[in-house]
């Protein structure tokens, strides 16, 4: 069982080590000097930058150097995910951690940290194990979203995602989401494409112009795409395969949907 200590952090990129802040979180422990430490860290901001606030993960550092060199490190490399050091090698001890990285879970209902098998941890190991919570994250945030077609008929957009489908959030007066909407026509193969237009710029009669003789367009009434997911840019794409979705809306510049 670990002993919980309350720790004072600010606004730090590397902060002292608060096992309160590790809860229910992937656990990368590492040094800034391991090589393959150094791609795992690289991997966790890929995980960060794909899922977000979905991203539940954590590194912890050890101390064979001080937290000033190993902020700078992180800074400069501008990674943005929590950050941990582990000052009094608490950590190293508690768990008999012999040689990094080590890959953690920690338990929040049992109040212990578990180690994984999984040799590295990427975007995809990191799916593979958190599947089931993504795609019920992204349902929670889409459950109110309503759509309405060419025909003025009106829908809850979850009710009109199939099995295998890909959904775009753009607008036809964007240059990158015309691209990306005829480049998602290419490789959808047996997927449902599903083209939602944002509001903001365009008009419903606008919309039913564009909308012509194009299956599966339709203009939102309720936009909070943007905002939940806290989207810079538009085009964004999502996925939906096997009736689980596989990330929330995220900018198309970073992970291309294949």
């Amino acid at each position: 069982m670990i002993e919980n200590k309350v720790v004072e952090n600010g606004n730090k990129i590397v902060n002292d080590l608060d096992y309160n802040k590790l809860k229910n979180k992937y656990i990368v422990y590492g040094s800034i000097y391991c090589h393959v430490c150094v791609s795992e860290f690289k991997h966790m901001q890929e995980i960060k930058n794909k899922y977000k606030d979905m991203a539940n993960i954590v590194s912890v550092i050890y101390p064979n150097e001080t937290k000033e060199k190993i902020e700078e490190y992180f800074k400069k490399n501008g990674y943005n995910y929590e950050v941990y050091y582990d000052n009094n090698r608490d950590m190293a001890n508690y768990m008999g951690i012999k040689y990094v990285p080590m890959i953690y879970k920690y338990d929040g209902e049992k109040n212990n940290i578990v180690e994984l098998d999984d040799e590295y941890f990427t975007t995809k190991t990191f799916y593979n194990h958190e599947k089931l919570n993504i795609d019920k994250a992204v349902r929670e945030k889409l459950q109110d979203i309503k759509v309405k077609d060419d025909k003025e008929k009106e829908y809850r957009l979850l009710d009109i995602v199939s099995r295998n489908t890909l959904i775009i959030y753009g607008a036809p007066w964007c240059s990158d989401c015309v691209k990306e909407y005829e480049r998602l026509k290419k490789i959808k193969g047996n997927r449902k494409l599903i083209y939602l237009i944002q509001p903001t710029k365009y008009t419903y009669e606008e919309y039913l112009n564009y909308s012509k003789g194009k299956p599966n367009v339709y203009y939102i009434l309720n936009d909070e795409i943007k905002s939940r997911f806290s989207l810079k840019w538009i085009p964004s794409v999502l996925e939906v395969k096997d009736n689980l979705f596989t990330n929330g809306f995220i900018g198309n510049d970073e992970f291309k949907v294949k």
